[in-house]
This record gives structure tokens, sequence and C-alpha cells, in this order.
């Protein structure tokens, strides 16, 4: 997150303490109170403190979108970490998303889809290279796979 330096809790009375998170902006620091980050922010916070508190811990992530409410540049270099960790640090992160950079990131190797078959079951599968075309993002070939089935 630009500009982020870190949180604390901060005393806010006698015996509460307030979520904090401290930002740098044109050389001055200064605190943000929880509430009054963007739903955006709050989000990076929380998936960045995931993969960091569950480093060594022997976890497994499941996420659902957490790419909601963030810029494709601000969750880039959340992925380059859960990649990172993921199989190192972290055992497994299971990520649920329709975005296609964070589809296309991830890449086939590592991909399962869900598809359900009109009004029945939901299925998984392993996507087969032999459906797309080359230079096809794997993002495209949902759209390829209902046409398949249309």
């Amino acid at each position: 997150m630009p500009g982020f330096e870190g949180i604390s809790l901060e005393r806010a009375g006698r015996e509460t303490r307030a979520f904090m998170a401290r930002l740098r902006e044109r050389g001055e620091s200064f605190t943000l109170a929880l509430h009054e980050l963007s739903d955006g922010q709050r989000a990076l916070l929380a998936i960045y403190a995931l993969v960091h508190i569950t480093e060594g811990q022997g976890y497994t992530l499941f996420l659902n979108e957490p790419d909601n409410y963030v810029a494709t540049v601000e969750i880039q270099p959340w992925l380059d970490a859960l990649s990172d960790a993921a199989g190192a640090t972290i055992p497994q992160a299971v990520l649920c998303s329709h975005h296609p950079e964070l589809i296309d990131y991830f890449g086939c190797d590592k991909t399962l889809m869900l598809v359900r078959e009109q009004s029945g079951p939901t299925r998984v599968k392993t996507p087969d290279p032999g459906q797309w075309t080359p230079g096809m993002k794997l993002s495209e070939l949902s759209r390829v796979i209902q046409k398949l089935r249309s």
C-alpha cells in the first residue's frame, strides 16, 4: 500500500486501544484509525496480514475474491508475495476469483476451474491446454468452454 509504514494499537481510552495505520505522504507521517481507511486500504491490510501472519505456521490460506476493492496495480505486489510464499512458507493457498489478472497470474499449472453444467452439479476441472489457441490467456478459456457447451 503506497505510503504504508506499519500498524499499532494506540490508547483510545482508559481500557481501550484503537487499531491505527501509520502512513507517510510527502515526507510526513500520520496515523489513521481503521474506520478512516478506504475499503481498498482495509482489504490490502487484511490480505497482507494473512500472508505474513500465516508464514511458517503450516496453515492453508483460503481466500474468496481477495481482489475486491483493490486496483490491479495495488494487488500485484501482494500476488508476488503470495506466489513466493505458497509452497515455501505457506503450504498452500486457494484463491477464488473472477478477476482476469489474478487468473492469468497464477497460470494453468496451478489452476482448477469450477464449471457448472447447465442446471446440474458443479464439477472441478483442470484447464485443458488443447482447448485454447496460442497466445490466448487462461482467463479467456472460460468463454471458450461456455461456447463449446452451448
